[in-house]
């Protein structure tokens, strides 16, 4: 699942605002939690994919698309079956909840 750093209630209190952004990230964190713990043949991440230089995150970015895709594909082939779901960065930093 792609979430977000904003959507950790340990983490993602930026002074901005993006309310229904936020509060969409967190439902996605709790649903795939649930989904883990109903489905545990099945490995489940939560991945935030960083400040990319995209119409979303703008020119100031700090990263290009393809390094975070690069990043979140290393992520997806680690992830194994019965792990508990965690936040992670594209290069494996966990987010706190």
């Amino acid at each position: 699942m792609i979430s977000s750093r904003a959507g950790s209630l340990a983490e993602g209190l930026d002074p901005d605002g993006d309310y229904a952004y936020r509060a969409s990230k967190a439902a996605l964190n709790i649903a795939t939690v649930k989904l883990a713990d109903d489905l545990r043949d099945l490995a489940f991440l939560l991945l935030h994919p960083g400040w990319i230089r995209t119409d979303m995150g703008g020119a100031e970015a700090e990263m290009e698309p393809a390094r975070a895709a690069r990043g979140l594909v290393e992520r997806i082939a680690e992830a194994r079956p019965g792990q508990p779901p965690r936040l992670q960065c594209w290069d494996g930093t966990p987010v706190a909840w």
